[in-house]
């Protein structure tokens, strides 16, 4: 039985031994009509890079999530798969910071269960369309700069702070950030290169690119060997 049992656990360690897809995410009640479109479009994206590579779709939207008692980090660990907005710097969010990877100002955050949007941290856009900061995200910005002071000859734009904390978040930045990690939700690491949406920092990308194909396709049994594995 024993010697069985480790057979089974080498075999799910190849990749043919694929997790059931596609996996049934929700929205949190909170995001507004207009982001629930963006992030919906994000599924679809994922979708296309799914039926490409394995034949099936990697998501399936579950309906809208309104957690009565407030999201805490119980609820990563529960059989609910959720996008959930934070809209306050809280307690959860100072763990998560101290507790991560050092890659900075963190937009989202994605297990393999649920998906976080750290809402107060994402670009937003004022009533004339301009893109502003919020004020943690322009706070954060203003300490980098003053501990890294501008090299000869360079100049740096001027930060704008969003008057008005209910602009709603700038769309195409939701989705870069939402697809990101949606990428860890399926497995995906991050991946040390500007041109992939896996890099760990904001590129704005909102499709999964080669690169990104390339290290799904070292997890699962991709049905084209177009991809290569980055990672060997």
């Amino acid at each position: 039985m024993a010697r069985r049992s480790l057979l089974l656990v080498i075999a799910c360690l190849l990749p043919a031994c694929a997790p059931d897809f596609p996996r049934v995410m929700r929205i949190d009640d909170s995001f507004d009509a207009y982001e629930e479109a963006a992030i919906l479009k994000m599924f679809e994206e994922a979708n296309k890079t799914g039926q490409e590579l394995i034949g099936r779709d990697l998501f399936k939207y579950g309906g809208r999530y309104r957690d009565t008692d407030g999201f805490d980090l119980d609820d990563l660990g529960d059989d609910v798969s959720v996008i959930y907005e934070l809209n306050q710097p809280d307690r959860n969010y100072q763990y998560l910071v101290e507790t991560g990877d050092g890659d900075g100002t963190p937009l989202g955050y994605g297990p393999q269960n649920d998906v976080l949007v750290f809402a107060f941290n994402m670009p937003q856009v004022d009533p004339e369309g301009f893109i502003c900061l919020s004020a943690v995200l322009a706070a954060e910005i203003e300490k980098w700069r003053a501990e890294n002071p501008p090299e000869e000859g360079e100049t740096r734009d001027p930060i704008e702070v969003c008057a008005d904390p209910s602009f709603p978040m700038y769309l195409p930045a939701l989705q870069s950030v939402v697809l990101h990690e949606l990428g860890h939700v399926i497995g995906l690491g991050h991946i040390d290169d500007k041109d992939a949406l896996m890099y760990p920092y904001s590129n704005g990308l909102t499709k999964f690119t080669a690169i990104d194909k390339g290290a799904f396709c070292c997890l699962y049994e991709c049905l084209t060997d177009r991809y290569e594995c980055p990672y060997q």
